[in-house]
């Protein structure tokens, strides 16, 4: 599943008046089938019916809680380090034998 989609749905979704989001892009088909099978969201599928179509119904619980913790990252911005000064290194010492 790719998380960014998963959040891009999970977003949509939740800022529908109605709750629930019609997907128009058959390619995002196998993406919410995921969705649904990890029980971020509930949803309507395609049944090879015409005139059928794919929706999330809701957001779940599980798909609230994946967005209050996945946060998209930045990654053309470089990685926070500590400076060399800061890093401390536990020094362990063997028991003295008796």
């Amino acid at each position: 599943m790719n998380l960014d989609n998963a959040r891009a749905i999970l977003v949509a979704t939740t800022q529908q008046p109605h709750g629930f989001l019609k997907i128009t892009d058959p390619k995002l088909e196998p993406e919410i089938r995921e969705m649904a099978a990890a029980g971020l969201i509930t949803a309507t599928l395609p049944g090879g019916k015409a005139g059928s179509f794919t929706a999330v119904n809701s957001v779940t619980d599980a798909g609230l809680q994946f967005l209050r913790v996945f946060q998209r990252h930045d990654s053309s911005q470089p990685a926070p380090t500590m400076p060399p000064a800061k890093i401390v290194v536990p020094l362990v010492r063997p028991a003295a034998s008796q």
